[in-house]
């Protein structure tokens, strides 16, 4: 994954300003973070910070090309933008800046908070357009000098950041200024990447927004463009999917992410390989040869963004039409990148989550061992790679809450026996990113799928038909069995079909466990809109889907969950549009969902439950809202029907309420019209049609004498809990809607 760019120059965080800027400063969060900083560095100086002195930063000049610099890194996260061919020298009592006048101004708004946040003076050196600054220099170089002497110490030790070599006039001239000095040089990159690596509450929200581009990228675009490619065997350059990806990085909306464009950025080109060329270093590029989509092909994309100069990565690897050996490989890279994430817990070593990766591959595949990556990722956040937090077997560095890392573990180079020589050689490559919470590690970017079910494909209609599709490989894999076959016909298991088998499983599993809950006795994020909504999927009971199917332009998801004491949550207005794809997400993420056409009153639905559980086991648990099972969509429709009310329009007043009853009311010219039309309609009796109604109506009350037990279970639940759908509105608290 490339070098970058230096961020972007737009504001980081809020909103405080100099005066006549277009530049804003927030000073609450440079408060925060100057007081973080000198807090970090007096407690950790010996061991981070090389027991300096002062701390010099120089930021170079703008570049067109991607990079990230520790230096770029300090100035975003301490003020929100870059500020190219800037000097910044910190000491124990004053803040020491070269800078232009422009810059000058801008930061003449930062030392009142300077002072107030940690007590030191912002001094700030003006450097006139056509002057080299080293007058300048020479005042900051002796300003270290009496700081250090009125520490006690006879000379003066400094830390910078070894790594980055002097770029441009300026930088060159205070690198051979620092170098005459004779003080104590030490590098303090190490001091940085701990600094950065804990994240505030403000960062990890702008890296869940990276992640949700990310992931939309990957999901909504990437997977789609390849499978029209491949399906109407297009022929598309690496580089030419590189250049159409980034401009969907860069255009949110066109994976309807309601992201600001201006706060968005790539975090590296976004990478694709395939034909047995395979590189899985970050530094990896996409060439310009044509996507390889033969039989037992293997296709490698990866998406990085970044929100508010804050990075996500992810990425996934697509089998075509799978030899034995690579769905073998795959399910093993799947398990062991699984086991890093479980062990990055808070108080764990990094090199024991890599370990566990290795544990994996000897336990199932120990002949891979030595085609292992080895590193399972860095940190991540301000800077793509936190190489202070390398995951690897040699880093002993303590695991803590609020840090983020970039997961990524691949297998290199792996043999596989196809004849072809683009598919011999073969690479696999996943990442995530993963936040660190005091319970449980939120992987952000989960949203796209890395299941093999989700990522294999076949498109070799003849051979999948020759093949075995449940037998057992000489090698112990089983065969392949494919997410979707894009080239259809009529043998063929559609999307929609694997979708609702998986969920009849999870029907009859969640009231497995329902059942044996209540008789004890008893990554869903949406930052679209404020409040930002969470929802710890582990608490979900079920889901269902409300006002489908009625011809609207939305829908209302009601969350119930695993405690019936708690009010449902229910997201209304959801565009009809992303119905299949919250099923789809939902499926993946092992939720039961149902659907229904109107809105339910679920206080009264809980508390039937609660007042008697056995009996709402015995008429098939949560199958009385499966729509598909049920009798007849007509049962109940009226008493239906009288208490649903579109989610969206909800009466302002009592009043209103009452007014509209009244509009509804017929005139008495219309009530005897109506009266007169039913007398003589009694008087012509029944029709067949309406007497066979009567009759068949009856026999569901009853049952037919050849239901089975399980059938007459299910009508009695639908019977008790058909009765509750109501005016929802009116009985719950307004809820946020997701757009």
């Amino acid at each position: 994954m490339a070098d970058h760019r230096n961020g972007s120059t737009q504001a980081a965080n809020g909103k405080a300003s100099a005066a006549g800027s277009a530049y804003a400063i927030d000073l609450n969060t440079f408060q925060t973070r100057l007081k973080t900083f000198y807090k970090h560095w007096d407690e950790s100086r010996t061991d981070l910070w090389g027991s300096s002195d002062a701390i010099a930063v120089a930021c170079p000049p703008p570049s067109d090309d991607l990079r990230y610099l520790k230096s770029t890194a300090l100035f975003l996260w301490l003020l929100g933008f870059e500020f190219p061919e800037t000097i910044m020298v910190f000491t124990k009592e004053q803040i020491h800046i070269l800078c232009s006048q422009k810059k000058a101004s801008i930061l003449e708004s930062v030392k009142k908070s300077a002072r107030e946040s940690v007590g030191v003076e912002i001094v700030l050196h003006v450097k006139p357009k056509n002057d080299d600054g080293t007058s300048f220099m020479d005042a900051i170089i002796r300003a270290i000098r009496v700081q250090s002497k009125s520490d006690g110490h006879d000379s003066s030790t400094v830390g910078h950041i070894a790594r980055e070599e002097p770029e441009g006039k300026l930088l060159d001239a205070w690198a051979e200024k620092l170098k005459n000095s004779k003080f104590n040089m030490v590098d303090v990159a190490n001091g940085f990447s701990a600094l950065f690596a804990a994240k505030s509450n403000e960062e990890v929200t702008s890296i869940k927004r990276a992640a949700y581009l990310t992931t939309s990228v990957m999901k909504n675009f990437v997977v789609t463009k390849l499978e029209n490619v491949i399906d109407e065997e297009k022929k598309i350059l690496h580089s030419t999917l590189m250049e159409e990806t980034e401009k969907v990085i860069l255009e949110p909306s066109k994976v309807n992410c309601k992201l600001k464009a201006d706060n968005v950025d790539i975090c590296y080109p976004p990478i694709f390989q395939s034909g047995g060329k395979f590189d899985l270093k970050p530094s990896a590029v996409s060439n310009d040869e044509a996507l390889y989509y033969d039989s037992a092909s293997v296709i490698i994309c990866a998406v990085g963004a970044r929100y508010k100069s804050y990075c996500s990565n992810i990425a996934r690897t697509f089998l075509i039409d799978a030899d034995p050996i690579q769905s073998k490989a795959y399910e093993v890279l799947l398990k062991a990148h699984e086991a890093v994430i479980g062990s990055l817990k808070p108080g764990k070593k990094l090199s024991a989550a890599y370990q566990a990766a290795v544990s994996v591959v000897e336990k199932d595949a120990p002949e891979m061992v030595s085609c292992l990556t080895k590193s399972a990722g860095t940190g991540i956040g301000i800077e793509f790679r936190e190489s202070g937090l390398n995951i690897n077997a040699k880093n002993d560095q303590i695991v803590k809450e609020g840090m983020v890392f970039n997961v990524s573990l691949g297998f290199q180079n792996l043999q596989c026996e196809n004849s072809k020589s683009k598919n011999k050689v073969f690479s696999l490559l996943l990442a995530d990113t993963a936040i660190i919470n005091k319970d449980k590690t939120e992987v952000v970017t989960s949203m796209s799928s890395k299941a093999l079910k989700d990522v294999a494909y076949s498109f070799n209609e003849d051979e999948e038909e020759e093949k075995p599709k449940s037998k057992a490989d000489h090698s112990g894999a089983e065969a392949l069995m494919s997410k979707t076959t894009l080239r259809s016909d009529n043998h063929e298991i559609s999307k929609e079909e694997l979708r609702r088998q998986h969920q009849a499983e999870l029907a009859r599993q969640k009231n497995e466990e329902t059942a044996r809950r209540l008789a004890g006795g008893a990554c869903l994020v949406e930052l679209i809109e404020t409040p930002f909504l969470v929802v710890t999927l582990s608490e979900i009971e079920i889901v269902n889907l409300e006002r489908v199917g009625l011809g609207q332009k939305n829908f209302d998801m009601t969350i119930v969950f695993k405690d019936f004491k708690r009010d449902v949550l229910r997201i209304d207005s959801i565009p009809s549009t992303s119905l299949d794809g919250i099923k789809e997400w939902l499926d993946t993420t092992d939720i039961k969902y149902y659907e229904s056409r109107l809105n339910l009153n679920w206080r009264q639905i809980l508390k039937t439950i609660t007042d008697d559980p056995q009996s709402f086991i015995d008429g098939g648990g949560w199958e009385f809202l499966n729509l598909e099972a049920t009798d007849s969509e007509s049962d109940h429709s009226e008493e239906s029907d009288q208490g649903y009310e579109p989610s969206d329009v909800e009466p302002e007043s009592d009043s209103e309420e009452e007014d509209s009853e009244t509009d509804l009311v017929p005139s008495e010219d219309e009530d005897s019209e109506e009266s007169d039309d039913e007398d003589s309609e009694e008087e012509k009796g029944k029709t067949w049609e309406e007497l066979e109604k009567e009759a068949s109506n009856a026999d569901r009350e009853k049952g037919n004498e050849s239901d089975s037990e399980e059938d007459r279970k299910r009508r009695k639940a639908k019977a008790a809990f058909g009765k509750s759908r109501g005016n929802l509105s009116s009985s719950m608290p307004k809820r946020p809607k997701l757009r």
